[in-house]
């Protein structure tokens, strides 16, 4: 069971990352229409403290999966996380940042629940 630990640390770090960066180009406001704008803008983007940390968590997050692939076979690992992903990060930005939450998005993380059964069961 402990080996489930090692993909919801990846998941956790992966949603943080997703949730993080789109925080920070939404705070860095409006993107310059002129090549040297937008060079800047992304640089200012990339200098973040918050953005900084991304690289370090996604280090992390590389040693983990590596651990978690001695464990797991990759054909159950990947979707397990991707889908997780996806989950909790549409689930945070509705209660974050009042995205819609509606039925069909709802539908759509049951289906990838139900996916991960079945995965997990073949």
């Amino acid at each position: 069971m402990i080996k489930y630990l090692y993909l919801l640390i990846i998941v956790i770090i992966s949603a943080y990352c997703q949730l993080v960066v789109k925080w920070q180009v939404d705070k860095a406001g409006v993107f310059p229409t002129d090549i040297w704008g937008k060079i800047k803008c992304i640089f200012n983007i990339m200098l973040s403290p918050w953005i900084l940390s991304l690289f370090v968590l996604a280090l992390l997050s590389a040693f983990t999966y590596f651990y978690a692939l001695r464990k797991f076979e990759l054909s159950f690992a990947y979707p397990f996380v991707v889908s997780l992903t996806l989950m909790l990060v549409v689930l945070l930005r509705a209660t974050i940042w009042n995205e819609t939450l509606g039925i069909f998005k709802m539908m759509g993380i049951a289906l990838i629940i139900l996916g991960i059964i079945f995965l997990k069961s073949g």
